[in-house]
């Protein structure tokens, strides 16, 4: 019998690197995006040319793929890739 507790099935995409399931998510809302040559600071929101709807599908797409919620307080904080990968990276070191 094996001691070592249960974890919960995540997601595929979860052991991806956090860029690269950004770059996925926003293929689906805007396939037209240039995602390589994006800076990782720059508005995603502007970059992008995402409406609000787009943009709360993007964190939503974010936060199935990659299985972490996202707290409305720190939803505004996710502007750029860079804030991003912060969040979910902090977050994976939190699992």
């Amino acid at each position: 019998m094996n001691d070592t507790p249960h974890q919960p099935a995540r997601p595929a995409d979860a052991a991806l690197p956090i860029r690269q399931v950004i770059g996925k998510v926003l293929a689906r809302i805007a396939p037209e995006a240039d995602f390589a040559s994006a800076s990782p600071d720059a508005n995603l929101r502007r970059e992008f040319d995402l409406d609000s709807v787009d943009f709360q599908n993007f964190l939503v797409g974010l936060s199935q793929e990659l299985a972490r919620d996202i707290p409305d307080r720190e939803a505004g904080r996710l502007t750029s890739i860079a804030a991003c990968e912060a969040f979910f990276s902090r977050d994976r070191a939190q699992t």
